[in-house]
């Protein structure tokens, strides 16, 4: 039950948590699971949460505000170099959260990228 109370908590101060992430993407109709694996990147202060995403993997970084993800998010490097490869990260920045995607599917990175942001550009309803 405490994380059903977390992730209620989490939708009331508007900000994403892990099982929150899953369910938007399983609403978007892709399969997710959660690997257990937390990993940690040199620019990002935050830990990430690695999720299995069909072919690829979603690593999930959460912030306690837009602030401090404000902060991380400015020193990536977003800029596509080169040609994409099957291995090219791509970046998903909403509310409190940094989301790292690789996939070698264009259609998978469209509509992760709706799921995740779309909570944070409706305007009030």
């Amino acid at each position: 039950m405490e994380s059903q109370s977390t992730d209620s908590v989490a939708v009331a101060r508007d900000a994403w948590s892990v099982p929150e992430v899953m369910r938007r993407i399983r609403e978007a109709g892709l399969g997710i699971s959660d690997s257990g694996q937390v990993v940690h990147r040199p620019e990002l202060h935050e830990p990430g949460h690695v999720l299995h995403l069909g072919r690829g993997t979603l690593t999930v970084y959460l912030y306690s505000g837009r602030g401090a993800r404000t902060r991380d998010a400015a020193g990536l490097d977003t800029t596509l170099h080169g040609l994409p490869t099957l291995d090219t990260p791509h970046y998903i920045i909403s509310g409190n959260l940094i989301a790292v995607l690789v996939t070698p599917n264009d259609a998978t990175v469209e509509r992760v990228t709706n799921a995740l942001t779309a909570r944070h550009t409706q305007g009030p309803p």
